[in-house]
């Protein structure tokens, strides 16, 4: 698969189901911001036209991650597998902004504890977490146990499907940075 159908794997399809401000921008003065703390999760994380998807399809990717970090503060309202989808994703846009140190702190937060998985949850969801933590810190043995991880589990769905080849493509990659292993086109 190209690194741009990877991305879309990792990045950019749709969740289904904080960290602090420390960017550039003050995101409460930022009047786009506060609109977008007003969205429902299902605006704000899964509509390709509205949230932060928006500024991540323009390549504006510490922006993106600002807007996550911003929504995360005061939503009290969101699933636990909600909260983990924007860690994941403000994760993967912190490291295509070349800031992987950040990126793992959202990382470190993007694990469901699998007991509270909705239904639908993708099961290798916690697999795919670890194996990019695994790859930001150079760790290829961690990548290939979350790829093993994936490999073993009964029923893979299309989704732990598409995170299984997106661990994949990591282990293929080593030595490099996160936006360097799976370049945006």
């Amino acid at each position: 698969m190209r690194a741009v159908g990877i991305l879309a794997i990792l990045l950019m399809v749709p969740a289904g189901a904080g960290c602090g401000d420390r960017g550039g921008k003050n995101q409460a003065a930022d009047p786009v911001a506060q609109e977008m703390v007003a969205l429902d999760y299902f605006g704000f994380d899964q509509s390709p036209d509205t949230g932060w998807r928006p500024y991540a399809e323009r390549k504006e990717y510490g922006r993106a991650a600002d807007f996550i970090d911003h929504y995360l503060a005061p939503r009290g309202d969101l699933i636990a597998a909600q909260r983990a989808y924007l860690h994941l994703h403000a994760g993967q846009l912190r490291a295509y902004a070349g800031d992987e140190a950040r990126a793992l702190e959202h990382l470190d937060q993007a694990y469901v504890d699998p007991d509270s998985m909705p239904d639908r949850f993708p099961r290798s969801f916690n697999a795919l977490v670890s194996g990019e933590r695994a790859f930001m810190r150079g760790d290829m043995a961690g990548v290939r146990a979350a790829a093993e991880e994936i490999r073993a589990m009964p029923g893979l769905t299309g989704r732990d499907s598409m995170f299984l080849e997106g661990v994949e493509l990591l282990l293929t990659q080593e030595g490099k940075s996160f936006r360097e292993a799976v370049p945006v086109e």
